[in-house]
C-alpha cells in the first residue's frame, strides 16, 4: 500500500509497531486507507491497539463513537519554527507532532 501511495510510510510504521497480529494489521491498514480523516486514521490504530480482541467492524463502531476536542493555540515564532522542524525530523504533520507530544505528557 505504501508503494502505491495509498498509505504513508509513517502510518504503515505506526500500524506495524502497534498491531502485532500481521493479518489484523493488514485489515487495519485497508480500513485506514478508506478513511479520509487523519484524526480518525490515528484513532483506528489506537483503538485497535487497545482492543486486540475486537473485530474491524467493532473497532469501527468504537471509533465512530469517539468525540474530538478542537484546540487552537497561538505559538511564538520560535515555537512555531520548532514545531516545523520536528515535523520535518519525524516525517509527520505538525498536528501529529503536537498530538504525540501531548500524549507523551
Amino acid at each position: 500500500m505504501v508503494d502505491k501511495k495509498e498509505l504513508s510510510a509513517t502510518t504503515a510504521l505506526r500500524i506495524s509497531q502497534n498491531i502485532p497480529d500481521e493479518k489484523k494489521a493488514i485489515r487495519i491498514a485497508k480500513k485506514i486507507k478508506e478513511t479520509p480523516s487523519g484524526q480518525k486514521r490515528r484513532l483506528i490504530i489506537d483503538v485497535a491497539r487497545e482492543n486486540p480482541d475486537k473485530s474491524i467492524s467493532q473497532i469501527s463502531k468504537i471509533v465512530n463513537q469517539k468525540k474530538f476536542t478542537r484546540l487552537t493555540i497561538d505559538l511564538t515564532e520560535k515555537v512555531g519554527l520548532a514545531l516545523n522542524q520536528a515535523s520535518k525530523d519525524y516525517g509527520k504533520e505538525r498536528e501529529e507532532v503536537a498530538i504525540d507530544a501531548l500524549e507523551e505528557w
